[in-house]
Formats: structure tokens, C-alpha cells, sequence
């Protein structure tokens, strides 16, 4: 995948945990959609792919699940 198919696909993302946020009922699931949203905008507006660690979207995911197991 290319940096610009990467940077649209980080994009949708964006949009889908916003989405996802403003639909959600609980304070922890709101808070981290748009922490995720963020973290895709930031890949987006990266000035190169190697600027940011994917891992922490990964970490970001990871406690987001474990939030969304205990609602």
C-alpha cells in the first residue's frame, strides 16, 4: 500500500471512531473514540509514513477493547 492509500484509509478510520463517538453512551467509550480519531488524524497529517509508531494506535485499540468489555 502506498503513502497516500495509507493516509485515506488512516482518514476513514478518523471518521468512523468519530462516528462511533458521538453515537456512544458511555463517557469511556466517547473518550476513546476521539482519542483513536485523533491518533488516525495525526498519521494523516504526518509528514512522512516513519514520523509516528504505529504502536501506539495499537496500545490505543488494546484499552479500548478492555474499556469496551467492562461496559
Amino acid at each position: 500500500m502506498g503513502l497516500q492509500q495509507d493516509r485515506e484509509y488512516f482518514e476513514q478510520r478518523a471518521e468512523s471512531e468519530i462516528e462511533m463517538a458521538q453515537t456512544a453512551r458511555h463517557e469511556k467509550a466517547v473518550r476513546a473514540h476521539y482519542e483513536m480519531a485523533g491518533l488516525y488524524l495525526d498519521r494523516v497529517h504526518a509528514p512522512d509514513d516513519n514520523d509516528l509508531d504505529a504502536g501506539s494506535l495499537d496500545k490505543v485499540e488494546a484499552e479500548q477493547e478492555g474499556e469496551a468489555k467492562q461496559i
